[in-house]
């Protein structure tokens, strides 16, 4: 059975959870580690070996490792955009809570993956 390409976005408490969880099964594949701020997601690299391809922006890590999942892991502010951005390129979903800022917005996403 070949591996999940997961993308990890959110480099703080819950997105390192994350990362540490796949990078320890072996049905995923991380991908790549994103932040706006280098210093986490630096950190969190080398905590896990130091392999992994690490992005500043967002869709540049999408476009770039073409992922089969996305773990959103971020500011609440950004995970409709995330969310939308990541379901138009025909990735799986993880959400933190909440799904989005407002009901409108958690309807739109959930429209997007059915």
């Amino acid at each position: 059975m070949s591996r999940i390409r997961v993308l990890v976005v959110g480099c703080g408490n819950m997105g390192a959870s994350h990362a540490r969880a796949y990078h320890a099964m072996d049905g995923f594949e991380i991908v790549g580690l994103v932040s706006r701020g280098a210093g986490s997601r630096d950190a969190l690299n080398q905590e896990l070996g130091g392999g992994y391809a690490t992005f500043g922006d967002f869709e540049a890590a999408l476009a770039e490792t073409r992922p089969d999942a996305v773990s959103i892991n971020t500011y609440p502010g950004t995970h409709h955009d995330y969310a939308r951005k990541a379901l138009e390129a025909g990735c799986h979903l993880f959400v933190e809570k909440p799904l989005a800022e407002t009901v409108n917005q958690a309807s739109e996403i959930v429209d997007l993956a059915m």
